[in-house]
């Protein structure tokens, strides 16, 4: 249960960031610049004040409260800057009805965080007191390792890679027309949940390790520049490396990749 919990969270979540995003480009884009909404000051500015002429008609209060809440995250220099914006900014006044809808949309993000926040902490108790998920932890994460265990099962029980890539529906299949011939495809015959979780944890490998990288930027030059093919085969090397990684094996960049054409040292 805490899994789907979180899971609609996270969605619920992304779709309250996407709105109050769309009402900031009209009535205060500058802001977007300036404080990311997917971090906590922004929603409690926004949930507190609403508009930028509320925010230009205390700033000294507004300041104050930025520093307050940043917690030493925010330079001076960045607070100062929302508070200019909020004077000059370029954005269309908002009508009664339109602050309020942002307060509202505000405060449900920040409510939508504390609520993740409380059910990535249970997962993250569960992961570290499991040993399957201890070992795979260091790959993906303590919480997305919970939810893979809650999705797919242990994944010492599946016989073969392949099996594995079928839980998930990242196994493929030819997809054929009168335009294409052979065109390989995943079924997404398998839990969505695991496959979303996935999906943004080989976001977080490619940003993160060198080796897994190298080899995404060869794969969308090899693949005309399309993103999406890449970042899929990653999900599929990801989902194998835990596969042997639960069975005892040390993740290793260099036995999922060839390092020789990545140029890249070997280990």
């Amino acid at each position: 249960m805490c899994v789907a919990a979180l899971d609609w969270i996270k969605q619920d979540e992304e779709r309250a960031v996407n709105r109050l995003e769309a009402r900031l480009a009209r009535h205060w884009p500058e802001l977007l610049r300036l404080l990311p909404l997917t971090g906590v000051t922004a929603a409690k500015l926004l949930a507190t004040y609403g508009s930028p002429a509320a925010v230009a008609a205390d700033p000294d209060g507004a300041g104050a409260a930025l520093r307050q809440w940043a917690r030493g995250q925010l330079s001076a220099d960045t607070r100062a800057q929302v508070v200019a914006s909020a004077k000059a900014t370029l954005g269309i006044p908002m009508v009664t009805a339109e602050r309020r809808q942002v307060e509202q949309l505000a405060t449900t993000l920040r409510d939508l965080r504390c609520q993740r926040h409380a059910a990535e902490q249970e997962l993250t108790t569960l992961a570290a007191s499991d040993p399957t998920l201890v070992s795979i932890s260091p790959v993906v994460g303590q919480i997305t390792a919970a939810v893979l265990y809650a999705t797919l099962g242990d994944l010492r029980d599946y016989t073969s890679v392949r099996a594995l890539y079928r839980a998930p529906g990242l196994n493929l299949r030819e997809h054929s027309s009168g335009k294409k011939k052979g065109h390989l495809t995943i079924t997404k015959r398998g839990s969505a949940v695991a496959r979303r979780w996935l999906f943004l944890a080989t976001l977080r490998w490619i940003k993160a390790d060198p080796v897994a990288r190298a080899w995404y930027h060869r794969k969308v030059q090899r693949n005309g520049g399309v993103k999406r093919k890449a970042i899929v085969a990653l999900m599929r090397k990801l989902l194998a490396a835990l596969y042997h990684v639960v069975r005892g094996a040390t993740y290793d960049p260099f036995k999922l990749f060839d390092a020789r054409r990545l140029h890249l040292p070997a280990a």
